[in-house]
């Protein structure tokens, strides 16, 4: 699997193990209070400056669904 700038590809071939983000989670432990909360925007924006920085996780996939998007219609053109 390739990127942009060939920096960060996978190596998909036989025997090649990678490691990185996955699920589907709509709470979060808040470090601060040390109690569960809805996951945010902001949460997800955290995690993915985080992930961009750790060598040993190769790719990310929301890991989270944030709750505070608001639901309005949309039109995509």
């Amino acid at each position: 699997m390739y990127n942009r700038d060939g920096k960060n590809d996978l190596n998909l071939t036989k025997e090649r193990v990678h490691l990185g983000t996955g699920g589907a989670a709509v709470k979060i432990l808040d470090l601060e209070t040390g109690k569960a909360r809805s996951i945010t925007l902001q949460d997800v924006y955290q995690l993915t400056r985080l992930v961009d920085q750790l060598d040993n996780i190769r790719f990310l996939v929301r890991p989270f669904i944030p709750t505070n998007i608001p639901e309005k219609p949309m039109t995509v053109s």
